[in-house]
């Protein structure tokens, strides 16, 4: 269970973006990026894929923190202003970028 409340929207035309600052309270371990990602795009109206947790600061002993994410108009947008790394954080363990290099091949002894 998590709970989030919107503590600021700020609107960035420049970026084709809105930056949402926001608190949230859950029960047990901290939600993941991908979680946190759903739950916000849903309040939102906003696609899941358009959302990027920039960061989640947790509160020691508390089931609470504080979190900013970035919410953008469109793909090329977000593909424009954030790092690969922050894209492939938001996305699910098996989904990562296609740019990663694949393992060498290991060459038989003759």
């Amino acid at each position: 269970m998590m709970d989030i409340k919107v503590s600021e929207k700020k609107e960035n035309p420049m970026l084709d973006r809105t930056e949402v600052s926001f608190d949230m309270s859950f029960s047990g371990a901290v939600p993941s990026r991908q979680e946190v990602s759903k739950k916000l795009a849903a309040g939102q109206s906003a696609d899941e894929k358009l959302v990027v947790i920039k960061k989640i600061e947790t509160m020691h002993g508390y089931e609470k923190a504080k979190a900013l994410a970035f919410v953008y108009k469109n793909e090329d947008a977000m593909k424009k202003v954030e790092y690969e790394f922050m894209l492939n954080r938001s996305k699910k363990k098996g989904e990562e970028a296609k740019t990663e290099e694949k393992p060498a091949e290991v060459k038989k002894a003759e």
